[in-house]
């Protein structure tokens, strides 16, 4: 089992490491190197109980190399800041000649088993410990291993040299202040897989398949699963227990439509990073700590030192836990009842929406709604009590101003504002449904924000060409679709001529002029004004692939389309063009004024509900 601990820089000044043949050289460019300098510059005015922790150091004692009195460790994953590390340490040698005389030529050593080659062809591995690199002006030429060690070195020389006065607060950062150097602010996650019965070279692979780190969960697992007393069973026995709850939430987690009503997120990796996030911002708020939540390793920064500060270690595992359990137990009890569960997914994918262009936004707007819902959920005395506080929620998100109707709503002035619309009228009626929940994890997936005119927009003669491939995709297929709908209107019938290629091209003029007198006629057949086309009445919710599909048809092939389309349709959708909402419809084919007009008031019936509850009555 894992072993994980934060330690201090300064505790592995006595070290030795071996960087193994499998991992790659070292290979941080300029940049990189500067992040450092410039995040060790930053923590170096840092409060007192902060500190900078760095990404894990995954290790694993070697056997071959270890003695009796000198463990070598093999670094599965770290090598990188180990590396930069050990050369700032050196840059700043004369520094610590002043500030820690006693320990000044202390530091870790690396050994690489790549062997650096050198000009005659030979190799030697000393380059970096003989820290030859520091007057080096022409070997680093013969190794690319050397030149990234080299080119780093100078990196850090010219970093202080621009930065001014800083060693000392640098080394200060790194090490501490002479007699306490465990003050220091670096600290590193300490993660020993010597007891593993996994290869170096095992670890090494499931590590870095497909290069993802070690991650926030991973690392709080390994804290709630330590097992420092191998002998106690009851400890064993709750690790256990731990693990396979753990199991079980990460495997509800994935279910689509339990992550999609809960998370604006598409996280492929362990989702109980979600329920451990929600843990630590509690933890932070509570405790008062300081760590930032925007840095790397936040999550794991809060939990470790909450068990930390507990004197029972085991105990603080159990409360973590059950805080854990709990934040878990909300979540689901959400997701099981039918109405929390639609109004909460209804809410967060309207954030989705409002914040799709701003990912770091997005995510924030999506903590801080979840972390609210918690709030007011836990304090409320009953969840019909929480559900109304959803229902306020939901209005604030659709309300119009008090000189706008809903039924003025237009795709040219109003797209936000229908769209929200829309996904509600299709939300509150799946929720009444009872017998289906709303895919929200469609929703996100498949991109269902676009409108759809339920009667056709006209052609855009702007973007007609006499081209064939304009008339096979565009053209022939309007044309097709007009089959059998125009009837005594001789002066548009020669319409169904154009289906002809060389007919279209020879009297392409015409085409053009005869269209919106096409139009003009469907219009009139339905009752509808040209204003009336982009109305919320003649709207309907689908994915931006489906919308394309739909094209400028009538509800016969829309339906037919919508009928073979592997993207989710909403319900209302689906009802809109099966004309569900009419009493007695004329037809299954043209979008009638009645049709309209029925569709309207379904959707002016779920908005009141939200909007104007005191006089509408729920369902």
């Amino acid at each position: 089992m894992a072993k994980l601990e934060t330690k201090a820089l300064s505790e592995l000044l006595d070290y030795h490491f071996n960087i193994p043949s499998y991992q790659r050289g070292y290979r941080w460019d300029d940049q990189q190197v500067n992040d450092l300098l410039n995040d060790l510059l930053e923590y170096s005015n840092t409060k007192n109980g902060e500190y900078y922790c760095l990404q894990p150091i995954a290790v694993k004692k070697n056997e071959i190399l270890s003695s009796h009195d000198n463990i070598v460790y093999d670094v599965i994953d770290g090598q990188q800041r180990l590396t930069t590390l050990y050369l700032i340490l050196t840059y700043l040698t004369d520094v610590r000649k002043i500030l820690h005389r006693s320990t000044h030529d202390k530091i870790y050593s690396l050994d690489f088993e790549i062997r650096f080659k050198t000009d005659d062809g030979d190799t030697n591995e000393h380059y970096l410990n003989d820290k030859r690199f520091i007057s080096d002006d022409i070997e680093y030429k013969s190794d690319i291993n050397k030149f990234f060690i080299y080119k780093a070195y100078q990196t850090i020389s010219n970093w202080f040299k621009k930065a001014g006065d800083v060693e000392s607060g640098i080394l200060w950062t790194l090490l501490g202040v002479k007699g306490n150097e465990q003050s220091g602010v670096v600290k590193v996650i300490w993660y020993d897989l010597s007891d593993s019965k996994e290869s170096s070279t095992d670890v090494f692979a499931r590590l870095n398949y497909g290069k993802i780190p070690l991650t926030d969960a991973e690392l709080i697992k390994a804290i709630l699963l330590e097992c420092k007393d191998e002998e106690n069973l009851l400890a064993k026995e709750k690790a256990f227990r731990i693990s396979c709850e753990w199991d079980e939430m990460e495997k509800k987690l994935h279910d689509p439509q339990f992550w999609g009503f809960l998370t604006t997120s598409d996280s492929t990796n362990s989702r109980m990073s979600f329920i451990l996030d929600k843990v630590a911002r509690d933890i932070q708020s509570e405790r008062h700590y300081e760590f930032n939540e925007e840095k790397a390793f936040f999550d794991y920064h809060v939990v470790n030192r909450y068990v930390e500060e507990e004197e029972d270690t085991s105990l603080a595992i159990e409360k973590l836990w059950k805080r854990i359990q709990q934040t878990f137990s909300v979540f689901e009890n959400w997701y099981n009842d039918n109405e929390l569960y639609h109004k909460i997914g209804y809410l967060t994918s309207t954030v989705a929406y409002t914040y799709r262009n701003n990912s770091k936004e997005l995510n924030k707007q999506n903590k801080s709604q979840i972390d609210s819902y918690y709030k007011k959920y836990i304090s409320s005395y009953k969840v019909s009590q929480f559900s109304e506080y959803l229902d306020s929620l939901i209005a604030l998100t659709v309300k119009l101003p008090v000189d706008q109707n809903i039924e003025d709503l237009n795709y040219n002035d109003n797209t936000k504002e229908l769209i929200k619309i829309l996904l509600l009228f299709n939300v509150h009626t799946a929720m009444r449904m009872n017998d289906a929940k709303y895919c929200f994890d469609r929703q996100k997936k498949e991109n269902i924000t676009s409108l759809e005119h339920i009667h056709p927009q006209h052609l855009d003669v702007t973007k007609i060409k006499s081209t064939e491939n304009c008339h096979l995709n565009v053209i022939k297929p309007w044309i097709e679709g007009l089959s059998g709908k125009i009837k005594n209107n001789e002066q548009i019938s020669e319409i169904y001529d154009f289906v002809d290629y060389e007919y279209y091209c020879n009297n392409f003029e015409r085409f053009i002029n005869l269209i919106p007198f096409v139009d003009n006629h469907f219009l009139s057949l339905v009752e509808m004004k040209e204003e009336d086309i982009h109305l919320i009445s003649n709207m309907a919710l689908v994915s931006k692939n489906t919308n394309s599909a739909l094209s400028n048809n009538f509800l016969d092939k829309k339906r037919q389309i919508l009928r073979n389309t592997q993207d989710y349709v909403p319900c209302c959708t689906w009802n809109a063009f099966n004309k569900s909402y009419s009493d007695s419809p004329e037809d299954l084919i043209f979008w009638h004024k009645s049709d309209r007009d029925a569709y309207l008031d379904a959707i002016k019936n779920v908005y009141f509900q939200y909007v104007n509850p005191v006089t509408h009555n729920h369902e």
